[in-house]
């Protein structure tokens, strides 16, 4: 899990086609990915630059959808939108994993518990 991080975040995962509901990332077998894992769809945006240091710190992200993996090839997955459409996701965007707040499982399990 700690190496598919740092993988996504060295070479992230990349749309390389749309295809009506359908889009093709860079990512395969060996990319960690599961069928029915989601992740959010982010338009890249604006470089960042620290002005005093000039060292860029990464760029602007604007979520633009969410997909689901739907199958696995060698080197390319297809995942499927399920929000979103097809007209505001493009070649080049980039797929991250959501972020799980720490906690959040807890409070639905208590949420469960108390209510029976």
């Amino acid at each position: 899990s700690l190496a598919n991080q740092l993988s996504d975040t060295v070479f992230p995962i990349t749309i390389i086609k749309v295809q009506g509901n359908q889009l093709y990332i860079n990512r395969g077998n060996d990319g960690g990915l599961k069928l029915g894992d989601q992740f959010i769809v982010y338009q890249p945006g604006e470089d960042l630059v620290d002005p005093q240091t000039g060292e860029h710190l990464g760029a602007t992200e604007t979520e633009v959808g969410k997909v689901k993996v739907s199958r696995i090839n060698p080197k390319f997955t297809i995942v499927d939108i399920i929000d979103g459409t097809p007209s505001e996701i493009q070649e080049g965007y980039i797929l991250r994993r959501p972020v799980v707040q720490p906690g959040a499982n807890k409070k639905a399990s208590a949420k469960k518990t108390s209510a029976r």
